[in-house]
């Protein structure tokens, strides 16, 4: 059970630390009463100073502690930054020597008009910089801090959530750049504001503009018809263009800005169609790489006689398989070799890259982990010769090795390519026997596992072919 605190247990935490008492009593305030209590000991200082700093303090003692005078800086500072401070004392601590005291006046949520104007005058920029953070601060006085010397004075302004529209409009144009970026990036920012700066074909501005997260309709199709390309461009790309709008810069937008619009979300069909008809192949390339590009519009995209074109479908996850194989079938090295490289590709896909005997594609095709392709046994046999050991690996997983081939990768110097003749189906007991007795754990770990043995006692000597190729070190380029 927790005891009612008394005076004397206040007293002793306020003379052992007054500041450290204040910031405890924030959180658990003492009753009004105790607090009046304390008002018999004004003669000490420490409970001068704590009265200052704990908000709850009544308002008689804070007028008792202002008629005193504070004897301290630091009372003279929690004084000022006091909601309960009576104006004639904060207008005369307004004047006290320390720039602490007259920022802790400055930042006051009761501070009277007539003080934040002769504030505004402040020699240190500081106390004029809390002053325009502060939004008891009336508006005539922020219009002429606005126009202070200072950049930082002028960009606190911003701090007040509910600043005058014209104030916020002349900061969007203050000529420091760090300035107006900060109004125009402002939450707060009016769209009035917003937009009269989309409108006003202003490089700068409209950079600045493009940097916001949100940007209402309005300011983003200002935006869409800047004579910057780039800002043109950006806009465009942020925008869910009505139908009549795609029409439009599809004819006549140049080619950055069709280009913007064939990579822009929620394309309808329609425009799909006319941007894949597009004469620059710049569009067309930037439109086979849609994430949302129908099946019909990708057969006809896949025909296109632009290479950059059918790269761009080679590499895009929207394309349907019959495509991807219609790409296959154009007997094109670079989109081979692209499409080689995607994970979703089918079987009827692996066969036509296997059967072309491009081993740039089939090296790929390895690395993108595909699934066991069904590789026929003369292919089988030509890369389980290559001086790759993912091509060889390629091979040990063909379901049509002969005997004889099985018995040249079971002395692969490569563990990876034994490693994939241990998931051979094709491959028999007493070829995993051996490899269950291979000097490799990985590759005797699952060979026992398809035998369901355990590790034999002793391992025989694995023997190795005697070419070239074979230091075990070697790995792919």
């Amino acid at each position: 059970m927790t005891t009612p605190l008394d005076l004397q247990s206040l007293l002793d935490e306020i003379l052992a630390d007054p500041a450290a008492a204040a910031a405890a009593r924030r959180r658990d305030a003492p009753p009004p009463a105790l607090l009046r209590q304390l008002g018999d000991h004004l003669d000490r200082p420490a409970v001068r100073l704590f009265l200052a700093l704990l908000p709850e303090t009544p308002t008689r003692l804070i007028e008792s502690l202002a008629q005193r005078g504070p004897t301290s800086a630091d009372e003279r500072a929690a004084l000022a930054a006091h909601a309960r401070t009576p104006p004639a004392a904060l207008a005369d601590l307004a004047a006290a020597a320390e720039p602490a005291v007259r920022q802790a006046v400055a930042g006051n949520p009761s501070l009277p008009a007539g003080v934040a104007a002769r504030l505004a005058q402040d020699p240190d920029w500081r106390v004029r910089q809390d002053l325009a953070r502060n939004p008891a601060t009336p508006t005539r006085v922020q219009q002429a801090l606005s126009r202070d010397a200072m950049p930082l004075v002028r960009q606190a302004l911003l701090a007040v959530s509910r600043l005058d529209p014209d104030l916020h409009r002349s900061l969007a144009r203050d000529p420091d750049a760090a300035v107006a970026a900060a109004a125009l990036l402002d939450r707060h920012c009016p769209e009035a504001v917003l937009l009269e700066c989309a409108d006003d074909d202003d490089e700068v501005l409209q950079g600045l503009l493009l940097q916001r997260r949100d940007l209402p309709d309005a300011v983003l199709e200002s935006l869409s018809f800047s004579p910057s390309g780039a800002v043109q461009t950006a806009a465009l790309g942020r925008r869910r263009l009505a139908p009549d709008e795609v029409v439009g810069w599809s004819r006549e937008g140049s080619l950055e800005v069709r280009c913007a619009l064939a990579a822009s979300p929620g394309l309808a069909a329609f425009a799909f169609d006319l941007l894949a008809a597009d004469g620059a192949g710049e569009v067309r390339a930037v439109l086979a790489g849609h994430p949302e590009l129908p099946p019909r519009c990708a057969e006809a995209l896949a025909r296109d006689p632009e290479p950059a074109v059918r790269q761009a479908l080679a590499l895009n996850p929207a394309v349907p398989p019959r495509v991807l194989l219609q790409l296959l079938q154009l007997d094109d090295a670079e989109v081979r070799l692209l499409v080689a490289g995607r994970a979703d590709l089918q079987p009827e896909h692996t066969a036509v890259i296997i059967a072309s005997a491009d081993d740039d594609a089939a090296y790929a095709l390895a690395q993108a982990g595909a699934a066991p392709v069904d590789l026929p046994a003369l292919h089988a046999h030509r890369l389980q010769q290559h001086r790759l050991p993912t091509l060889r690996a390629l091979a040990a997983a063909s379901p049509h090795l002969t005997r004889a081939m099985q018995e040249t990768l079971l002395l692969d110097p490569a563990p990876a390519v034994r490693r994939r003749l241990c998931d051979n189906h094709a491959i028999g007991p007493d070829l995993l026997g051996r490899l269950a007795a291979d000097a490799d754990d990985s590759v005797a770990t699952a060979a026992r596992q398809r035998l369901g043995t355990r590790r034999p006692h002793a391992a025989p000597p694995r023997a190795t072919t005697a070419t070239a190729d074979t230091d075990p070190t070697h790995q792919d380029p």
